[in-house]
């Protein structure tokens, strides 16, 4: 089964972390925006009654001015198993970034991603 949510209003992207020292330490911070616009999902998929899956799932997102459109359903495992990835699938993505003055002139320009990621974990 697949479940949807929509968010009315225009989406945060997510902010890079900043640094700060406390008690001489160094600490990584999500920039409030950040964090409130992932908390207002996280709420949203909850008040919903949305489950939480235990097993591999997808992920299809629109993001427009006006809001965002979410739906994630289960799916089974991608196979051939290539190796052992324990990173986040959507950590990978945020790294086009490199990309930036080379393939294209601005990140902005990429419209549409589609991303797998093989391998159990």
């Amino acid at each position: 089964m697949r479940y949807a949510l929509y968010l009315d209003g225009k989406p945060t992207p997510k902010g890079r972390a900043a640094p700060k020292i406390i008690q001489g330490k160094v600490r990584m911070f999500t920039p409030a925006a950040t964090r409130h616009f992932e908390k207002r999902l996280g709420d949203a998929w909850t008040a919903a009654g949305y489950p939480l899956f235990d097993g591999p799932v997808a992920l299809r997102m629109i993001v427009s001015p006006q809001g965002m459109w979410v739906e994630v359903w289960e799916v089974e495992a991608v196979e051939p198993e290539r190796g052992s990835l324990r990173s986040d699938l959507d950590n990978h993505i945020k790294t086009v970034d490199g990309l930036n003055g080379i393939a294209w002139h601005d990140d902005k320009a990429v419209i549409h991603i589609t991303a797998d990621k093989l391998g159990k974990e």
